[in-house]
């Protein structure tokens, strides 16, 4: 479903060199190593909000990104929860999460669906601003499964919860993955947080990636 192919991005330093990696479709894959190695950088790539320097990114067959070409977000099929919630300031909570869905008159029921299965139905009228971290980022979370894309990409989706709301996520991703048969690929710094839900896990040192886990 997710083909990296000697993928190279530099800024004032290298951060990927030649990384190459495979997320078969309904696989859920973690990127796990250092804070600098590229995990963020990765996502925005496979997201099509940055360009790579080399390389290519094919995503459900489809060439997204090649020498001389990119195809915009929009257009690949993906949903992305960053680490700092990027969360529409002048809409409530519910609006954020029914705006996504895009459902038609479905897109509050399943907006409310998601909120209370992450136990955020009491803060559905609430903005952003009056959040905590923990909420926001359940909230962003909420945001990125509700247009139920066939790609899903997340960037330290537990790093301000709780056990209790983490588990919460989990088993919500669980239910979503068993109905959808999304493709999920995670950044985390704690590859133990997502064993439940991770078939395969790749780690970033020096700019490429190496597998742990699940079969080649």
């Amino acid at each position: 479903m997710i083909l990296a192919e000697g993928l190279s991005k530099r800024f004032d330093a290298t951060v990927l060199e030649d990384l190459s990696l495979e997320v078969p479709r309904g696989w859920a894959c973690a990127l796990s190593g250092p804070s600098g190695s590229g995990k963020s950088t990765l996502l925005r790539l496979v997201a099509g909000l940055d360009a790579p320097d080399s390389g290519r990114i094919v995503i459900g067959g489809m060439e997204v990104s090649a020498p001389g070409k990119l195809v915009a977000p929009s257009l690949r099929g993906v949903a992305i929860a960053f680490q700092r919630p990027a969360l529409w300031p002048h809409m409530t909570v519910l609006q954020n999460v029914a705006f996504a869905a895009a459902d038609g008159k479905r897109a509050e029921r399943r907006a409310l669906e998601l909120l209370g299965a992450l136990g955020l139905e009491s803060l559905a009228k609430r903005k952003p601003q009056n959040l905590s971290g923990g909420e926001a980022q359940r909230a962003a979370l909420a945001r990125a499964l509700a247009p139920r894309r066939e790609v899903l990409l997340l960037d330290e989706p537990f790093s301000n919860l709780d056990p209790a709301s983490r588990e919460k996520a989990v088993a919500l991703l669980e239910k979503e993955r068993a109905e959808t048969g999304w493709t999920l690929l995670m950044a985390t710094h704690d590859a133990a947080q997502v064993e439940s839900i991770c078939d395969r896990r790749y780690v970033l040192r020096e700019g490429r990636a190496s597998q742990e886990g699940g079969q080649p």
